[in-house]
């Protein structure tokens, strides 16, 4: 299970297949398994998830008024600064779309 800290959680993540860097993000009580189970990457293509805080193996809950699109999209940049990511495509499902489009516009 892959892991990164930040924020002093501990965010899970998954990611599979190289090329373009991709994150594809899960819906509100979803987890990483959501985007995995709906999108195969093509060649050239790594997909890239995490589990927000509050869902799936993302450990612990944290504070309360982080529970936000903002600091989700904060928890994105994080992840791709882990993953010595300089840029890729965003999107989501539902909440993930919500915080690709936050991470995207700042």
């Amino acid at each position: 299970m892959p892991i990164f800290y930040h924020d002093g959680l501990r965010f899970h993540y998954r990611e599979t297949g190289s090329g373009i860097p991709f994150v594809f993000q899960h819906g509100l009580g979803a987890d990483v398994n959501q985007p995995f189970g709906l999108f195969r990457p093509p060649p050239g293509i790594r997909l890239i998830s995490f589990d927000c805080r509050a869902h799936g193996q993302t450990v612990p809950l944290g504070e309360d008024n982080k529970i936000s699109i903002t600091a989700f999209a904060d928890d994105l940049a994080a992840l791709l600064d882990h993953l010595s990511v300089s840029s890729a495509v965003v999107g989501g499902i539902s909440m993930g779309a919500a915080v690709a489009l936050d991470f995207a516009l700042r």
